[in-house]
């Protein structure tokens, strides 16, 4: 049986950063363009990586859209008080 890739010895970890290395300096030399080109020979054209899509997207300027950021993460508080809600309401109905 061969060696397993998970080795994560001092060679094989400068084997990973040179490849990483190349692969960044592969996507810096193409445009957004051709990008997504390149997921939609991968891929298939419009299937997966939507984020990476959605942010490579050109609008009519050339320029790439440019996204707001996402607001302070309420969302998981939201979840956490319609959760304790619904215990609440469980636990009045059940306990009278």
């Amino acid at each position: 049986m061969g060696r397993s890739k998970i080795n994560r010895g001092r060679l094989r970890r400068e084997e990973l950063r040179a490849s990483a290395e190349e692969r960044r300096e592969s996507r810096a030399s193409r445009s957004n363009a051709e990008q997504i080109e390149l997921l939609n020979a991968r891929l298939g054209k419009d299937v997966g990586a939507a984020r990476e899509r959605k942010r490579l997207e050109v609008d009519g300027d050339g320029e790439t859209n440019k996204q707001k950021p996402s607001g302070s993460g309420s969302t998981r508080q939201a979840r956490k008080k319609a959760k304790a809600a619904k215990h609440r309401a469980r636990r009045e109905r059940d306990g009278e």
